[in-house]
């Protein structure tokens, strides 16, 4: 990978693009460095470290309350129900097509019988 792609990709990084696994040690990380390493090293050179961690707090809640707005928007999109009873959930009008997949499988598989998808490969 060259370099160009490096800087696109430093540039280009989403949270949606690393698993919530790696998500919470990276928010772990960085709350920690704005709200415990970061100032104390601030006091150790004598400035605030209180107004550094009031800053960081500010900003974290900044993400939370973005984050959170973003999760709604995504969440209110989903209007349709998937499936019946207990194992229905809802998804956005793509659901549509899958409801339409369901009900052809209830007609042609017999119950108890299994069904195997296996994709095309490239």
């Amino acid at each position: 990978m060259g370099w160009d792609c490096w800087g696109k990709s430093l540039l280009n990084a989403r949270f949606y693009n690393y698993g919530f696994v790696l998500a919470v040690a990276g928010h772990h990380a960085g709350g920690s460095a704005l709200l415990d390493w970061i100032p104390a090293a601030i006091a150790r050179h004598g400035g605030s470290a209180s107004g550094f961690r009031l800053m960081g707090l500010a900003l974290l809640a900044g993400f939370v309350t973005v984050h959170l707005q973003i999760s709604g928007l995504s969440l209110s999109r989903n209007i349709v129900t998937v499936g019946e009873g207990a194992k229905s959930f809802l998804s956005d009008n793509r659901a549509n097509q899958v409801n339409v997949l369901l009900d052809l499988l209830a007609r042609k598989v017999p119950p108890g019988k299994t069904l195997a998808v296996v994709p095309r490969g490239r």
